[in-house]
């Protein structure tokens, strides 16, 4: 191969976070080709370019570029680094291609197309890119020459089921992350749906608004919505503006955004299914309301309203609410609660219109409360409670409504909506749902409780304080709840002194106190940056609020920092098994949608396994940061054994049985060890010396060790022993592993013997 140059006689290559791309050819073919040549060594580059080139073999992934992957293909001072060799592929990066293509739309409707055919077709084969952004996509021919195509680069940290457990390399771009990814460091075979929604939903309000909209609205980083967009979508003016627009598909599409970013990660549908809903929706006449504006400036009333169907929120919500005062003054009190609740929808944040909805509703059952109990009212319940949990809350508040129709009374239902307003930011709205559930129920301990950390989160803390004595004198054993009154108290005073002096409150809310809390974490490292035990305080308080990648680096820096502490290293453990576990979960929700989804299962089986190499790694630590725990070495050694480590286990399990009260388990442990290793004269003595010292009450155990004996003996074609050995355990146990059949099988064996 040979080096391209430039016209000035440079090399002809471009720079990544960690490596660098040149530009070759290949002398005997004239082709040019990519080499990548990467600044660091990692094992499972290498894995990931084998996995990826599988899949590629066996699918047909026009958008992936067919590459070969070199562990050790340069040598630079003696050390040997990896090297990627690929197509070069001519094309156009693909923000610059939508700068470009901005005025037509038929392209950018294609190119939204090939996004949904990307993303199923990534998800069928078993894969997820996980670092798509628009530096990472280009426009141009694959492989076959197919030209005008998506192509997606750099595969370093590709998802695949069989490396499940490995974390990503390099962290993605922010601006095209979903919140709950940056912060909590997601890794798995939905990382890239997020991503490519917005990129679709750019596409497609460039396709309806043109090339104007983007030159007025685009982002430096992004290509329509920043980060704060998505951090903060309830105060961004793009999403409101894109809400008022006419075309329906942009208000559905807008509509879907804003529920994916209140979702987990593993709650946002796919592409297809996600524009399948909003179509569905239209037809319904979902969308149909007249074009709102979200902005703030006093719009003069349309002098003829067949001229202009164009109305500000404001006017649309006021009209409504005065047709729906009048169907209240007429008795028709469903359509009244009909428009009340449609104007919530639209603004949910409009407590007037909320309050006079509960009017209606109590009006509309002649102010009596239903007596008895109904299933729609705990249903109701449990749909807020899924909402709420989701991070639904806008949808939690609409359901809240439909549910109180049936029953205004209902506390526990207004408790939820209290909550999910106070999680959208509605304080008003929030404190009146949680002040009317606690006239209707006012010894109600989750709506005090409720209330109680709303108010002190709102830095009313003579109000929640009195609301803790009072949970403190309902139930006198909650010794936590005299407690928080306490400090409540002394938060009152000082908030109280702190206000007379026209000086700040000397105590912080709840979020204000944590940030607090976390600042002083990072004064203690940078005063004592060997010191563990600040790395873990400072871990813990990340990890409380969910910043699981920041609780990680602070971890691995401070293990560096204090040269390997076994603390820290302990605690370390303990949160890759926590995120171990959170992967697995993440896959039991995929399969509980998708049963279907065959790759799921093999990426679980991986994540257990890796999460008892895990298991077996913290056992070790538990046991040499104390070598005279018996119980740790049992463990390890049980573990080292399930890992098929066999060695290390016999190790292990020779040490515990010196315990008295685990002889018998590390006997029986060590029994199954020699015998994996074909040692049956070790593996019966052990499982004899086992039932020697197992306690009387053992039963199951003695089945176990008995059934393992009479195995062994048959094995090795001595029939007649296992026959007895049989019988002691069908006197136990007849139905236990097929016993009696087996002893047929033998007694029969040892008669032609």
């Amino acid at each position: 191969m040979e080096l391209c140059l430039d016209s000035n006689g440079k090399p002809i290559s471009c720079e990544g976070k960690s490596s660098r791309i040149f530009q070759m050819t290949d002398k005997a073919t004239q082709k040019k080709l990519a080499v990548k040549c990467y600044n660091f060594n990692d094992p499972v580059l290498e894995q990931r370019y084998k996995y990826l080139s599988d899949i590629k073999q066996k699918n047909d992934l026009s958008f992936i570029v067919p590459c070969k992957f070199f562990p050790n293909g340069c040598n630079i001072l003696g050390v040997h680094y990896p090297v990627l060799l690929m197509d070069w592929i001519e094309g156009v990066p693909f923000k610059e291609f939508i700068n470009r293509a901005a005025g037509v739309p038929r392209i950018l409707d294609k190119l939204g197309r090939l996004i949904i055919r990307i993303e199923k077709k990534m998800f069928r084969t078993g894969m997820a890119h996980c670092a798509i952004e628009p530096d990472h996509i280009m426009l141009g021919s694959n492989s076959s020459d197919e030209r005008g195509v998506l192509i997606l680069l750099d595969y370093d940290n590709i998802w695949v089921p069989a490396l499940a457990h490995r974390n990503i390399i390099e962290p993605s771009d922010t601006d095209y992350q979903h919140p709950l990814r940056v912060r909590e460091g997601n890794y798995g075979p939905l990382a890239d749906r997020f991503t490519l929604f917005l990129l679709y939903i750019s596409l497609s309000v460039i396709r309806v608004m043109g090339a104007k909209f983007l030159k007025e609205k685009g982002t430096e980083n992004g290509i329509l919505f920043s980060r704060k967009d998505i951090e903060n979508p309830n105060d961004s003016q793009l999403l409101k503006e894109l809400l008022g627009q006419k075309d329906t598909f942009v208000r559905g599409l807008v509509t879907e955004f804003q529920e994916a970013l209140s979702r987990p990660l593993g709650w946002i549908s796919t592409l297809e299914d996600t524009v399948n809903r909003i179509n569905e929706n239209i037809e319904k006449g979902k969308y149909s309301w007249p074009e709102i504006r979200f902005d703030n400036s006093p719009v003069a009333p349309p002098k003829d309203e067949e001229e202009d169907e164009t109305f500000s929120l404001k006017n649309t919500i006021i009209r409504m609410s005065a047709e729906a005062a009048n169907r209240v003054v007429h008795g028709d009190f469903e359509e009244a609660i009909r428009l009340y609740i449609e104007c919530c929808e639209r603004d949910p944040s409009n407590l007037p219109c909320r309050k006079k909805l509960r009017d209606a509703q109590m009006k509309n059952l002649d102010n009596k409360p239903p007596t008895g109990f109904s299933i729609g009212w705990s249903s109701t319940r449990s749909k807020l409670q899924s909402l709420t949990k989701s991070g639904q809350h806008t949808k939690a508040l609409e359901v809240g409504e439909i549910g109180l129709s049936t029953n205004p009374w209902d506390s526990a239902v207004m408790r939820y909506m209290g909550r999910a307003a106070d999680e959208l930011g509605f304080s008003e709205t929030a404190s009146w749902l949680f002040q009317s559930a606690l006239k209707i129920s006012p010894n109600d301990m989750e709506i005090l409780q409720d209330l109680a950390e709303f108010l002190v989160r709102q830095k009313d803390f003579r109000s929640a304080r009195i609301l803790w004595e009072k949970i403190h004198r309902l139930n006198p054993t909650d010794h936590e709840s005299a407690e928080k009154a306490k400090e409540l108290g002394a938060a009152e005073t000082m908030k109280r002194m702190a206000d007379n002096k026209d000086a700040g409150p000397s105590l912080l809310p709840k979020e204000n106190a944590s940030i607090a809390e976390e600042q002083r974490a990072r004064n203690l490292i940078a005063e004592q940056p060997h010191w563990p035990n600040h790395y873990i305080e400072l871990a813990n308080i990340l990890k409380k609020s969910y910043r699981f990648a920041e609780a990680e680096q602070t971890l691995r820096r401070g293990i560096i920092q204090s040269n390997g502490d076994k603390k820290l290293l302990l605690e370390f453990a303990h949160f890759e098994k926590q995120m171990l576990g959170k992967r697995i979960d993440e896959l039991k929700f995929i399969l509980s949608l998708d049963g279907t989804w065959s790759f799921a299962k093999i990426a679980e089986d991986c994540l257990k396994t890796e999460q008892r190499r895990r298991d077996s790694e913290l056992l070790k630590l538990r046991a040499e940061a104390d070598p005279n725990n018996m119980n740790a070495k049992l463990e390890l050694g049980q573990m080292l054994l399930d890992l098929g480590d066999i060695d290390a286990a016999i190790t292990e399990l020779q040490q515990s049985r010196k315990d008295p009260r685990l002889t018998w388990k590390a006997l029986s442990a060590l029994g199954k060890c020699f015998s994996l290793k074909g040692n049956t004269s070790l593996a019966r003595r052990n499982l004899e010396d086992a039932l020697k010292s197992l306690p009387q009450e053992e039963e199951v155990a003695r089945k176990e060790i008995l059934f393992m004996l009479a195995e062994s003996f048959a094995a090795s074609g001595d029939f007649a022993k296992a026959v007895e050995i049989g019988n002691d355990i069908a006197n136990i146990d007849f139905s236990y592993q097929s016993i009696g059949k087996l002893l047929d099988e033998w007694i029969l064996r040892s008669k032609q013997v």
